[in-house]
Formats: structure tokens, sequence, C-alpha cells
């Protein structure tokens, strides 16, 4: 499960929590996959500077597969939050095998209201109990 990254065209700017915030929404969004009981998430810690380097992964065409490799996952999650303006937002997962690199799931949602990036974490809680 790879960090949750922002792909903000807001032209708003980072906010200060942005950060911890993305660190949120990967922690709750790993604990619904480890919760199914189907999937258990890999540690990625080792690899934070492979990953940071190989950012924007929703756009890098596999930069991040030799990554997931070294790691001996099965699947990588890309996950992204597209923030197009405080009032909408939308969530984006891309499930890849990562022996071939290809597709295998997709999902996405919308979230819209006042700041609705900043409430992402919260909603993802709400979905997952």
């Amino acid at each position: 499960m790879f960090p949750v990254e922002l792909w903000d065209t807001s032209g708003e700017g980072a906010k200060p929590d942005q950060a911890e915030k993305l660190a949120d929404a990967t922690a709750i969004l790993a604990k619904a996959v480890e919760k199914t009981g189907r999937y258990s998430v890999v540690d990625l810690t080792p690899y934070k500077d492979a990953i940071e380097k190989a950012s924007p992964r929703y756009a890098c065409n596999g930069c991040w597969v030799p990554i997931a490799k070294e790691a001996g996952a099965t699947f990588a999650a890309i996950s992204t939050i597209h923030k197009v303006s405080s009032l909408i937002s939308s969530f984006h997962i891309s499930i890849a095998n990562v022996e071939t690199g290809k597709l295998v799931a997709y999902a996405s949602g919308q979230f819209r209201g006042l700041y609705a990036i900043d409430r992402v974490p919260r909603r993802w809680r709400a979905v997952q109990e």
C-alpha cells in the first residue's frame, strides 16, 4: 500500500497539516484492507526514500513496480486524492498486479462540500466502521 498522494490542481496551495492528513488517510485505508482478511499490507517504511523519488506515482508509468517487487508485494495499491478546489475533491485507488504491472481493480469517489479535502480521513473512518 503506497502512501496516498495529493494531486492538487486547485491553485490554493498546501495546507499546514496536509502531510499528516495524507498519512492518516493511508493508515485508514491500510486498516480497512487488512480488516477484510484477504490481504496483508506490506511495510514500505524501509523504501521511504525510493517512494518519495517515485512521485507522483499516479503519473509515473509504473515507476512504483520495482519498489513493490523488492518489498515482496503481490499487489500494489496506488491511491490519489485529486483536489480540484476546497469544495470538490475525488479519491482514486488503483490495484495492480506487481508481477505484470497490470491494473486488476479501480475505484473512485467524490467528496463535495466546504473544505472537502479536509474531511476525507474523517469520512473514511465513518465508512470503515
